[in-house]
């Protein structure tokens, strides 16, 4: 942070580059001697600095990855001032989670024609329309579309509301927690983070029956379902141990398969309401992949 005090001062330059660092030596973010303040405030904070760091990836959108980061980052940021909800001052966290909830409202249907123009751009789908005399025309036609659906990630991650909400989060993440954390009582952060943990993987089996569904909607909010519990054993698997790390893995499995029909859905849609007439061998596909995927959903579920 002060490379240029550095250069100003010392007649030498000086580089910083990360040292290589073995799994079983690295610090855990959040241990089970913590408080319970103290680990919100670092799970949150590893969140907004994702976010910040791909603002210009995301707004320059040359590649599809940043913004999916910070869509990732917001249902993250999300998720930890829900389950922290009692712990946070309760005005700040409400504003927070009220900008959060917009932006990823906004930044979604960008990110779901992402997702379809790199599946039209897969080397799978070009392999199997590679003689299809629509395909070029209707690939062109929608990568037209997504740039300029850039233009509402410029809007939203440039404009002056997400710009004065950034201040917020960064006072209410550097001073008002940090504060707190001196302050507040300790807790128990082990059996916080089981408790909250049990109720979300409870409401998720609650969403079981829905995966022998084949609507896209049902489907859908059990994936929502599996993913809040599964963020919550990803923050919480260095406090309550090996075996819920391996529960994470477990909960991801399933939701990325629902993902994939979930694309496949979104697909669907593109296919019937945007653009000039598609090859019919991509519905084909399309078709395909759902059925191989809902043919998957029971085996990664058992």
């Amino acid at each position: 942070r002060k490379a240029d005090l550095w250069r100003a001062v010392f007649p030498y330059d000086i580089q910083f580059v990360a040292a290589p660092v073995r799994k079983g030596n690295r610090e855990p973010l959040v241990r089970a001697n913590m408080r319970v303040i103290e680990a919100v405030r670092r799970l949150l904070w590893i969140q907004f600095k994702i976010i910040l760091v791909n603002l210009d990836a995301a707004v320059a959108g040359v590649t599809s990855e940043p913004l999916h980061d910070i869509r990732v980052a917001i249902r993250r940021m999300r998720s930890l001032l829900r389950v922290f909800r009692k712990q946070l001052p309760d005005q700040p966290r409400q504003e927070i989670e009220g900008l959060l909830a917009e932006i990823g409202e906004e930044l979604g249907p960008v990110r779901d024609l992402d997702e379809w123009v790199d599946l039209l751009q897969s080397a799978q789908v070009c392999a199997i329309l590679a003689r299809s005399r629509l395909f070029p025309a209707y690939v062109r036609h929608h990568q037209q579309r997504r740039q300029l659906a850039y233009a509402t990630v410029r809007r939203c991650l440039r404009g002056r509301h997400f710009a004065s909400q950034r201040l917020k989060i960064n006072r209410l993440l550097r001073v008002e927690l940090s504060r707190l954390t001196r302050t507040a009582p300790p807790g128990s952060l082990p059996k916080f983070a089981a408790r909250q943990l049990d109720r979300a993987l409870r409401r998720a089996r609650k969403h079981e029956r829905l995966r022998r569904s084949t609507s896209p909607k049902k489907l859908h909010e059990l994936r929502i379902a599996l993913r809040k519990a599964r963020y919550l054993a990803e923050f919480f698997a260095p406090v309550l141990g090996d075996n819920i790390a391996k529960l994470a893995k477990r909960l991801h499995q399933v939701e990325r398969v629902l993902g994939r029909i979930h694309d496949v859905d979104m697909g669907m849609e593109h296919l019937a309401r945007e653009g000039p007439l598609p090859p019919r061998a991509l519905a084909a596909h399309l078709e395909q992949q759902r059925e191989q995927n809902l043919g998957k959903l029971d085996k990664v579920w058992r």
